[in-house]
């Protein structure tokens, strides 16, 4: 069991670095993420199971409020940030 338990945390931790390098943010040594992603509201977050259309996703639900446009949010970074 611990090593089932060892295996999934080190693939959570290499998938999570890996969405971070795909979404450019840099980390550091321990691990974390410098700065950059915007405020997710975990708390009011909703999905609703039920909706069968073709290309649905939570992402559309006009209940789901996201402090940024996430279609444009990592192309304005790119556009913006010198770095980048």
């Amino acid at each position: 069991m611990d090593q089932l338990r060892g295996m999934i945390h080190r693939l959570v931790e290499e998938t999570r670095r890996d969405l971070m390098e795909l979404m450019m943010l840099e980390i550091n040594a321990e691990g974390e993420v410098e700065a950059g992603l915007p405020p997710i509201d975990w708390e009011r977050l909703s999905d609703n199971p039920s909706e069968e259309k073709v290309g649905w996703s939570f992402l559309k639900d006009i209940q789901n409020k996201f402090a940024v446009d996430g279609k444009w949010w990592l192309l304005k970074r790119v556009s913006y940030e010198e770095r980048l």
